[in-house]
């Protein structure tokens, strides 16, 4: 029903910016963080709001999904309080 959802914010933040800042060190990670869950709110109302019945985060929590469950599998970040249920 949905392919990926952009990873911008209503007000036009930009989730790769401010991976970038994260990673220069301009920004904290716990700002990126609270932008994620943001993006994830804006995505779920408004495939909420179109109607939809089934609705996802979009594929916006990581910039490379497939790599952080990668990332996860190698940690062993796995299991009922892995990576991918918290995530849910």
């Amino acid at each position: 029903l949905l392919g990926p959802w952009p990873r911008i914010l209503a007000d036009g933040t930009r989730l790769a910016d401010l991976e970038a800042d994260v990673a220069a060190g301009r920004v904290a990670a716990s700002e990126l963080d609270a932008a994620v869950e943001r993006c994830v709110a804006e995505a779920v109302a408004a495939q909420a709001g179109a109607g939809l019945g089934l609705v996802t985060d979009g594929g916006v929590r990581w910039a490379d999904p497939v790599r952080a469950l990668l990332d996860a599998l190698l940690d062993g970040d796995t299991g009922p309080a892995g990576m991918l249920v918290r995530a849910w």
